[in-house]
């Protein structure tokens, strides 16, 4: 896996509570996307206990819709992001969000 930290622009949260036909029940998902450099990232598996522990009383119901939401100071955060080994014919990777970091250290202190 491969690490990188950068700053992302417009980050938002997609929490999601849908059934998963496999495992025959209803599961959360806390997925991220962003913009760096002009370009969007979709679709980020979040794995950053603190955002996951601060997101987690606004899930939506189970099977209900989607819930986009941002943090409250917009693009002042630094994500430290892995990617995975590719595989398959197109490439794919698995992409994660490992950690957010903010400028003032407000996530690290009250969430960590």
């Amino acid at each position: 896996m491969s690490t990188y930290i950068i700053q992302g622009d417009k980050l938002s949260f997609t929490l999601s509570h849908r059934f998963n036909r496999f495992s025959g029940k209803f599961e959360r998902k806390l997925k991220a996307t962003f913009y760096y450099q002009a370009e969007l990232y979709e679709n980020f598996s979040v794995r950053d206990t603190k955002v996951r522990r601060m997101l987690s009383g606004q899930y939506p119901d189970a099977g209900a819709s989607d819930k986009i939401v941002t943090l409250l100071k917009g693009d002042h955060y630094f994500l430290c992001v892995g990617l995975g080994a590719s595989f398959g014919v197109q490439k794919n990777h698995y992409k994660s969000v490992l950690t957010v970091f903010d400028f003032d250290g407000y996530l690290q202190n009250n969430y960590a």
